[in-house]
């Protein structure tokens, strides 16, 4: 029964991550659990695979490879990308925004003036 299993602590101050796997003998089964939980499940698994998975707000990916008819196991920390800006309000220049909003609220006044005129 191949099993193991690893500790991760982002630094010395955050509580440590246990991370396990048991890959049976004959069934080929796979279960990841973390802190007692389970984490993935996979049937029959006789070939390479690879598990992505989030310890905290960490990304993770659990790696089973063959080698030689025996798995061998490797977790690695997916470090985090630099997130590209959003492009959102906030890079918009104030003026534009302004812009925006007061021609919204001058098509909203015509729209009104519009129904008025035409209830009459």
């Amino acid at each position: 029964m191949p099993q193991q299993s690893w500790l991760y602590r982002k630094s010395a101050d955050d509580a440590p991550y246990h991370v396990s796997i048991y890959h049976g003998d004959k069934s080929r089964h796979v279960i990841i659990y973390s802190q007692s939980n389970i984490v993935t499940i996979d049937f029959k698994v006789f070939e390479d695979k690879t598990y992505s998975f989030m310890l905290g707000e960490e990304l993770f990916e659990l790696q089973i490879m063959w080698v030689l008819s025996e798995p061998d196991y490797k977790l690695i920390h997916v470090p985090s990308q630099s997130t590209v800006e959003d492009p959102g309000l906030n890079n918009y220049p104030r003026t534009d925004i302004i812009k925006a909003l007061l021609f919204i609220f001058g098509l909203a006044n015509v729209a009104v003036l519009v129904a008025v005129a035409f209830k009459k």
